[in-house]
């Protein structure tokens, strides 16, 4: 069992998508292997003002929880605002990418597949 009293002390990465460094983002990996985790890497991850990722696609799914902050996610042709308390789900291979166009930190979960790193 791993239990984190602030995830705010899990040390940030700057973001990556394609193995692009990306500018403004960046990724806690608050649960992996090296806590035991045989499936699932959560990662809680901020894009600051003005940030945005490049549109990507991958076999894996994602899950999203919307912790803070508000942008915009596009989805093959959908444009959706995102907001506090949103749940999203992206379905495997489907296009996507994440734009913060407010001002504060966009701020989400993100729970990937750990063969997502392979």
């Amino acid at each position: 069992m791993k239990v984190i009293n602030n995830y705010i002390d899990t040390k940030p990465v700057q973001g990556q998508v394609a193995n692009q460094v990306i500018p403004g983002i960046f990724v806690r990996n608050v649960i992996t292997t090296d806590d035991g985790a045989p499936n699932f890497r959560m990662r809680v991850i901020d894009f600051e003002p003005g940030s945005s990722c490049p549109k990507h696609s991958h076999w894996w799914e994602h899950e999203v929880f919307i912790l803070s902050g508000q942008g915009v996610m596009v989805c093959g042709q959908r444009e959706i605002q995102l907001v506090k308390d949103m749940i999203i789900y992206i379905a495997p291979n489907e296009e996507h990418y994440f734009i913060n166009n407010g001002d504060e930190t966009l701020r989400f979960i993100c729970l990937v597949p750990l063969a997502a790193d392979e």
